[in-house]
């Protein structure tokens, strides 16, 4: 399973050496990296999700990341989907698998809710596989808020007094991307209705035996508003009694 990105190394190494440096050599080696996943998926035997129970151990190739988790091919044409929060043990994941590689994963659902691309849904935790019934279609409407900001309804906590606490619900989690850190992926309803919403959690907003254990879907989080930008459909919450900015006001 290593032999990709070593292969990919060397040919990007080679073709430094060949003048290209930089942003040409990095290019370079995510397309050869590209080209040999694709080549490694088409030698994949033929697979549908019909064909794999729930807790079975199966292989899959990892593809690129998004917000919220990972596409592993299982098969020609089968892709899975392995959410962030189910890539460990303790729900945090740093950084995505390096595309290309290939490891055991169970399966851990077959469901409809997350479309026809990702018919079977991925777990590499250790453990029983009993989740509650909701995660599917959790996950479905807190992704999009991820990853293309859909716009959210946010006027409810707009006069809402930053040390009112409200109940949240972690979904998942989401690993840092540019210049956004690693945050737990949460639902919570505005007050006085029963809309829901989605925001990201910054980890260092967490509490600090939060954000070092494990975060398991499901779980209730105690939270305030410190920030309500409506304009960009996105709460600011955290889960300390002070926040650094608070502290210093």
């Amino acid at each position: 399973s290593g032999a990709l990105p070593t292969r990919a190394w060397r040919l990007a190494r080679a073709a430094a050496a060949d003048g290209e440096d930089g942003d040409a050599a990095k290019q370079k080696k995510r397309q050869l990296r590209l080209e040999m996943t694709q080549e490694l998926v088409a030698a994949m035997p033929d697979l549908k999700a019909e064909d794999l129970e729930v807790g079975q151990i199966v292989k899959g190739i990892s593809r690129q990341p998004m917000t919220f988790g990972q596409i592993v091919s299982l098969g020609k044409g089968l892709r899975g989907l392995l959410p962030f929060i189910e890539a460990t043990d303790n729900g945090w994941m740093k950084k995505p698998f390096r595309a290309g590689l290939e490891r055991e994963f169970r399966v851990l659902a077959k469901t409809t809710a997350l479309g026809a691309d990702f018919p079977v849904l991925l777990t590499a935790r250790s453990g029983d596989l009993t989740r509650p019934p909701s995660m599917f279609e959790d996950m479905l409407f807190a992704s999009p808020q991820e990853l293309v900001g859909t716009e959210q309804d946010l006027s409810a906590f707009a006069g809402i007094a930053p040390e009112t606490w409200l109940e949240a619900t972690v979904v998942n989690t989401a690993v840092p991307r540019g210049p956004r850190p690693a945050r737990v992926v949460v639902t919570l309803t505005a007050p006085g209705g029963s809309k829901q919403i989605a925001q990201g959690i910054p980890e260092k907003a967490l509490l600090p035996d939060l954000s070092k254990g494990p975060i398991v879907f499901g779980s209730k989080l105690k939270v305030r508003v410190v920030e309500v930008d409506i304009k960009k459909s996105r709460l600011k919450l955290t889960m300390l009694e002070k926040t650094l900015k608070e502290t210093k006001e």
